[in-house]
């Protein structure tokens, strides 16, 4: 549970406390501090946070329609848990942009781009190397939303992000598998690899072994949840 220091990183012009109350939040559901099933309470979540309902509420309407959260008759506003079938249509929409991002990238090669892609990489083994789990969900994000972004399409871009902020549920469940971390590095070399062979249709096929082991791993993990449960 977020303690009272967390406020520190609030300032003090209000049309921007909202906003860093939601990144507050959505932080503390990806670090499983607020786990699937906790009911957010308003009245608590000013307590920690040390302001008041209005930017709290705002905050809770904003992770609710980005599926952070979901309401529950009789509870209220919890944490969202997710489904088979939020991972299977997630992570298929996802991949179809990933796809077609990295056709653009074929079409139009740049040594720039491609140089940051390999640095994006080099940090996540930094981060992977050092056992900062965190560090290591920030830099693996970072290298899809890039291969994204210098796409050059901008309507791509929100369409990525929207699908990124569901995905963002899956990563919070399993941040402390470092292991998961090793498997998608490789993947992620192995696209980038193909890039700057400038062979697309082996970026593809990477793009696609990379999806279908996420599904897979995200898939067993919801199951063996069901499972234990």
């Amino acid at each position: 549970m977020p303690t009272q220091h967390d406020t520190n990183a609030l300032v003090q012009a209000p049309e921007s406390k909202q906003q860093q109350v939601y990144k507050l939040i959505r932080d503390a559901i990806l670090r499983d501090e607020f786990p699937a099933g906790t009911v957010m309470v308003e009245r608590k979540l000013c307590d920690i946070y040390g302001v008041s309902r209005s930017p709290i509420r705002n905050a809770l309407q904003q992770l609710t329609f980005e599926g952070f959260l979901s309401y529950q008759p009789g509870k209220g506003t919890v944490v969202a848990d997710f489904s088979l079938e939020d991972i299977l249509e997630v992570y298929d929409l996802i991949e179809l942009c990933q796809l077609y991002a990295v056709r653009l990238w074929a079409e139009r090669p740049d040594a720039f781009a491609l140089e940051t892609l390999g640095r994006i990489i080099q940090r996540n083994r930094q981060a992977i190397d050092s056992g900062d789990p965190y560090e290591t969900s920030v830099w693996d994000q970072r290298f899809h939303e890039f291969i994204v972004a210098k796409a050059g399409n901008h309507r791509l871009q929100g369409i990525y992000e929207q699908l990124h902020n569901q995905q963002l549920r899956f990563i919070a469940r399993s941040l402390h598998d470092m292991t998961l971390s090793e498997r998608s590095y490789q993947e992620h070399k192995a696209i980038c690899e193909q890039l700057a062979a400038g062979d697309a249709a082996a970026a593809e096929q990477a793009v696609r072994r990379h999806y279908a082991s996420l599904r897979q791993y995200y898939v067993h993990l919801l199951i063996s949840k069901d499972y234990r449960a």
